[in-house]
């Protein structure tokens, strides 16, 4: 039996891999987990970023994701073999607008943060 959480979850999913911007944002209000993985290691952002979703990245990375974790990318439930960053697959698949918006918001929030430690 399908739970609410897993039927969130396949939603968000599904969305992120389609670009339904105004559909994950009604997820996201009803509190879907942005950082949900699949036991293939997949999520909502390595679905949006692998399918070149520019405004669902965006989206998601409001909503919290994490653009420094690797992916796991080799389908194994195992531990990850081959894991990619987001901006590596991005990359990969030749999404190279979205790779550098990636590339930007890595470098702002280390710049940022590193700005605040320094500064307090």
């Amino acid at each position: 039996m399908e739970t609410i959480f897993n039927l969130c979850v396949e939603a968000l999913m599904w969305a992120a891999a389609e670009g339904h911007v105004d559909v994950i944002k009604l997820l996201l209000k009803h509190g879907a987990d942005v950082s949900h993985q699949l036991d293939s290691g997949f999520d909502a952002f390595t679905f949006a970023v692998r399918n070149g979703h520019i405004n669902v990245v965006r989206l998601l990375i409001n909503a919290g994701v994490d653009v420094n974790k690797p992916m796991r990318t080799d389908g194994s439930t195992r531990s990850p073999t081959h894991q990619l960053s987001p901006l590596m697959l991005a990359v990969e698949n030749g999404h190279f607008q979205l790779a550098h918006g990636i590339a930007f918001q890595i470098f702002f929030y280390d710049f940022l943060l590193q700005f605040l430690c320094h500064c307090l």
